[in-house]
């Protein structure tokens, strides 16, 4: 993506910040879900913190939808932006269902090998909600946008290899109650790690929309 002849209108910007407002409350809920990690909150506090730090997901998830239907009336920015969508709600899941994980087993020390993925769980979703800060000045900062976008695959690429050495990690495991745990972690981890990875790609097509000026 290049500078020259870039412009957004001002729909699309309302859409990119609807996906950056929600994008941060997961980026809230994910502090939450570090603090049960590191065993610093008991389970009716997280609960209250977790939720509040989603808010009311349904309406601000209408939100965004309703965005979209605004921003792109043409098929492609309109199929990518449903994409972005649906990958959106997918993370809230799989982030729901860590703490639900999380909560549920609380006690237990996380194995050493998977905090490398959650931790590129958190630098992924940081990493977006840069690449989204970035729409309100896209004109200008569109190659740093892209350089973002190429540093959240490369955290995919890590995390695929840190989720292989997870798994030998939980399957050299005694307990078969703890390796069918944290299988289950794992399996939300890098569901959310790959959400982030796909709904980049979906960012980088519609920016690149906008970069060729393709203006419907």
């Amino acid at each position: 993506m290049n500078g020259k002849g870039c412009y957004m209108n001002n729909k699309k910007r309302k859409f990119f910040e609807s996906l950056s407002v929600q994008l941060n409350s997961y980026i809230e809920a994910e502090k939450v879900i570090d603090q049960f990690i590191s065993n610093d909150m008991d389970a009716f506090q997280g609960k209250r913190l977790f939720q509040h730090a989603l808010g009311n997901t349904d309406s601000d998830m209408e939100a965004v939808f309703d965005r979209i239907v605004k921003a792109y009336k043409d098929a492609a920015g309109y199929g990518y932006g449903v994409r972005a969508f649906g990958l959106m709600k997918s993370m809230h899941d799989h982030l729901t269902n860590l703490f639900n994980e999380f909560s549920s087993y609380q006690d237990e020390k996380m194995p050493d090998e998977m905090n490398l993925v959650w931790d590129l769980c958190k630098a992924g979703a940081l990493e977006v909600s840069k690449v989204l800060e970035y729409t309100k000045g896209f004109e200008e900062n569109n190659l740093k946008a892209e350089a973002r976008c190429l540093k959240i695959h490369n955290f995919k690429s890590r995390g695929d290899e840190a989720v292989r050495d997870s798994l030998e990690a939980v399957y050299g495991m005694n307990n078969s109650i703890d390796i069918i745990y944290w299988k289950d972690v794992l399996k939300e981890m890098n569901g959310f790690l790959s959400d982030i990875d796909q709904f980049t790609i979906c960012l980088q097509k519609l920016l690149a929309m906008e970069k060729d000026g393709m203006h419907f």
